[in-house]
């Protein structure tokens, strides 16, 4: 009947995990009221699979704690106040980044950065490659979108328009099995 009762609701899956965290904690209290102690009821709920998952007994005590101060409301998922932002490179670093890669598209990420490093833009220790790649991806200026819009196709045997390039397979005998 819940599934019933959580499809027909426009935003059921945000309600999902806020119903799964809340039989958690309702069970943890089960346990409490049938004299568990606290870290007892934990190892116990930690070893069942809540919503096809295990938790950890500091998670499970986490949840707990926000049921008790906050109901019901505090288990649904809270997003983060800066999603979708780049925190692990400087604002300043991101647009040279950008800058230089706009201004040469051929040359390398791992030259760029480092002639930013040269430059004093970039601080070693401070960022990883992988953030470097995640922002050039999300701007549209990571290698394989560059070089599709400048040279077209980038796989072999593939070209801009059908049928300007026919393959076939071409079997050869040699001329003594021909007289044969």
């Amino acid at each position: 009947m819940l599934a019933t009762v959580m499809q027909n609701e426009p935003n059921a899956s945000s309600q999902e995990p806020a119903l799964i965290r809340h039989n958690a904690v309702s069970w943890i209290q089960q346990s409490l009221s049938q004299g568990h102690t606290l870290g007892r009821a934990l190892a116990l709920a930690s070893q069942l699979a809540w919503g096809g998952r295990h938790y950890s007994p500091r998670t499970l005590e986490g949840w707990l704690y926000e049921y008790r101060a906050s109901g019901f409301a505090a288990l649904h998922r809270q997003s983060r106040s800066d999603k979708g932002q780049i925190r692990a490179l400087p604002p300043e670093g991101v647009q040279a980044i950008l800058k230089l890669r706009l201004s040469q598209p051929a040359l390398p990420v791992s030259a760029l950065v480092r002639q930013l490093l040269a430059q004093g833009v970039l601080e070693p220790g401070t960022f990883s490659m992988p953030s470097v790649y995640r922002v050039l991806r999300r701007e549209g200026l990571d290698r394989p979108r560059l070089l599709a819009e400048t040279n077209g196709p980038t796989k072999a045997f593939e070209t801009e328009l059908p049928n300007t390039l026919w393959m076939a397979d071409i079997i050869l005998k040699t001329a003594d099995k021909l007289l044969k």
